[in-house]
């Protein structure tokens, strides 16, 4: 949704006019500067849709911030109710980082006809548990095109649902290529950067593959399963490099963050991907800190131009 391109009228604005719209203006932007220095993130803008989101103090708007035309980075995560399923769009190229189980096919698979997306450009799995892959696996089976998929994983690791979506990825010939920490990966205009945690005798939701989305000075950390040894590990070896204005829950909140971790990624928003009703000592920690959130029993969008987030959802 975008600003209208205005018509042009030969009226002389009135001096009153004039200064009414220099305050207005004016305020807006002594506000977004405001909460940047505050939080050290780009300002972040809501959709104003019903007015009971279970937001804390954010800053509403009635459609999107952004002129049409400008060049923007998109990221959905769409409405699975529990699971990732990750959509990141940017200048054209499309990435599908994880999928979600069988259950939620029909609601994907109608998603992407609706908005379009024929193609993939890239797969990223995280990790190969059925949350997560079930729905890239199915994709790939019924013949949608893929151009390049990336997971943690090669032909030497022997997790059980990993097998079998590798053997389909060398049937359908997908090129696949493993990941590793310090990994960039470009989509469009933005690069992901992986960060895995390859200490012996993790779980398998601590060795998944967490990366850091970049657009500009814009971020989004996009934690996989990670749990509480790893959100240490990421801490102690990484440090500021966390920081960023928004982040995905770990392992869909269903267990609570590791303080540490939560004040160095020090996020203006989190998007938890899950059920509200299914989160709630999770939901209590991130109130406690007051720090806004969002569920996908809808699709959650986000766009940046780099500068400022604008986050709306699907009401349907």
């Amino acid at each position: 949704m975008f600003f209208r391109r205005p018509v042009l009228k030969k009226v002389l604005p009135s001096r009153a006019r004039i200064l009414s719209l220099l305050f207005v203006l004016g305020s807006f932007f002594f506000f977004s500067a405001r909460v940047a220095s505050a939080s050290g993130h780009l300002p972040i803008v809501f959709r104003d849709e019903s007015g009971s989101a279970p937001f804390e103090d954010v800053t509403y708007v009635t459609e999107s911030p952004f002129p049409e035309g400008t060049e923007l980075l998109q990221v959905d995560f769409l409405g699975i109710r529990q699971g990732d399923c990750v959509l990141i769009t940017s200048r054209g190229e499309t990435m599908l980082l994880d999928g979600g189980e069988t259950i939620r096919f029909d609601f994907v698979n109608s998603y992407f006809e609706e908005h379009g997306i024929d193609h993939l450009d890239y797969m990223f799995l995280t990790h190969a548990h059925d949350d997560h892959l079930e729905i890239q696996q199915r994709l790939i089976k019924r013949g949608f095109p893929v151009g390049r998929f990336y997971s943690p994983y090669d032909e030497n690791d022997a997790w059980t649902l990993w097998k079998p979506l590798l053997s389909l990825l060398e049937e359908k010939e997908i090129p696949h290529e493993k990941v590793s920490t310090g990994d960039v990966i470009r989509v469009g205009d933005a690069e992901l950067t992986v960060f895995r945690n390859t200490s012996d005798g993790l779980s398998m939701n601590d060795q998944s593959a967490s990366v850091m989305l970049r657009y500009k000075d814009a971020s989004v950390f996009l934690t996989a399963d990670i749990a509480g040894i790893t959100q240490h590990w990421l801490c102690d070896n990484f440090g500021d490099a966390l920081d960023a204005d928004i982040m995905k829950s770990p392992h869909h909140g269903i267990t609570t963050n590791v303080a540490e971790f939560l004040d160095r990624v020090s996020p203006g928003l989190v998007v938890i991907t899950n059920d509200k009703s299914n989160v709630g000592k999770y939901d209590e920690q991130l109130d406690r800190l007051n720090i806004p959130r969002v569920f996908i029993f809808y699709t959650v969008h986000l766009q940046t131009d780099g500068a400022m987030w604008y986050v709306w959802t699907d009401r349907k």
